[in-house]
């Protein structure tokens, strides 16, 4: 998912600092914050919201600008007399990052009115399962050390569905229980002191008893330099 802001939004959000809270208050959203909830990765959900003008007069609506390059909206008119709504339709994409995710859409009109609407989604690869960083990435180190991080994987079903078997695809990586939380196991996984000078590239597959995601499948990076550190 994209994260950072573009130009055009940090400008909009920008004029409406400026604006100050009196402008915020001629238009309203109902509800005021979009939660798409838990959703898969890299798929496009749609939800809307009521855009209410409450001045005394008109607005026209001169902008719909989203903060985040995962959102697109529109407005059902541009348009709206003194008390008049209209609907607000919100596209977010869930991108290929796991975690919670907030944003926010911003309605501008002609006259200095504006409206923001908040937006939420948890993005998530499984079902029914979290994946604690969803990409394990080892800090780099010197052959002859070893060096580990921590993986966590949550189970977030209403079922007890257990792990059955937990394994990694390099002879390099070594992956072992490290405890449990409710919920939650954590994984240790270490690079090996043995292993050779450059890049490793794996996979942690974590066999479930879940018929919806029977395997888990978790990329893991490491670099090892030599010991002048190249």
């Amino acid at each position: 998912m994209q994260m950072k802001l573009s130009w055009h939004g940090i400008a909009v959000l920008g004029l409406l600092s400026w604006l100050g809270p009196a402008a915020r208050a001629q238009l309203t959203c109902e509800p005021a914050e979009l939660d798409f909830g838990r959703r898969p990765e890299n798929e496009v959900f749609t939800a809307q919201s009521r855009i209410t003008n409450v001045m005394s007069r008109p607005a026209n609506i001169l902008s719909v600008q989203g903060d985040c390059g995962c959102l697109a909206a529109t407005t059902a008119v541009t348009r709206l007399a003194p008390g008049e709504s209209t609907t607000l339709t919100v596209r977010m994409q869930s991108g290929g990052v796991e975690g919670e995710f907030r944003h926010s859409v911003v309605v501008m009109t002609a006259e200095g009115a504006t409206a923001v609407l908040a937006v939420k989604m948890a993005v998530f690869r499984y079902a029914h399962w979290a994946v604690t960083p969803s990409r394990l990435i080892l800090s780099p180190s010197s052959r002859g050390t070893e060096v580990a991080a921590e993986l966590h994987i949550t189970h977030v079903g209403a079922e007890q569905l257990g792990i059955v078997s937990v394994a990694c695809g390099s002879p390099y990586l070594a992956i072992v229980p490290a405890g449990a939380s409710g919920n939650t196991i954590t994984y240790r996984v270490k690079k090996l002191a043995g292993a050779p000078v450059g890049p490793i590239y794996s996979d942690i597959i974590i066999t479930t008893g879940d018929p919806s995601a029977p395997t888990l499948d978790i990329p893991v990076f490491a670099y090892v330099t030599d010991a002048a550190g190249h």
